[in-house]
């Protein structure tokens, strides 16, 4: 199944953009290097095209989304709005619909009754 994965500022409620299919630990890697995109955006003449791997990103402006939510907190999250990290099980409303479970994974308590 496909999943397009972006990197969200939780303070300022806004994503970078990025779309990537199947991304999740690409933004999580690039997420844990904010310091160097930070840095970046001191620098006047900075190269437009950035490797991650053996991924190109031509986002001129990456550095400057690092350095405009410097001290944000900053999330991997995915196109249905969930979010690396996150325990993500499916839980069954009186409504008929679903919904995820946003805890952190391993944490404590239950499910509809059950173990996670």
């Amino acid at each position: 199944m496909s999943t397009h994965w972006d990197i969200h500022c939780k303070d300022c409620n806004v994503d970078f953009d990025l779309d990537v299919n199947h991304g999740d630990q690409d933004m999580r890697d690039i997420i844990e290097h904010r310091a160097l995109w930070e840095a970046l955006a001191k620098i006047d003449q900075v190269d437009s095209v950035i490797w991650h791997g053996d991924r190109m990103w031509d986002r001129p402006i990456m550095h400057r989304m690092f350095a405009a939510h410097a001290g944000h907190r900053l999330v991997a999250r995915n196109e249905y709005g969930d979010e690396l990290g996150q325990c993500l099980h499916r839980m069954a409303c009186e409504c008929g619909r679903g919904m995820r479970c946003r805890l952190p994974v391993g944490h404590d308590g239950e499910h509809d009754g059950g173990k996670q």
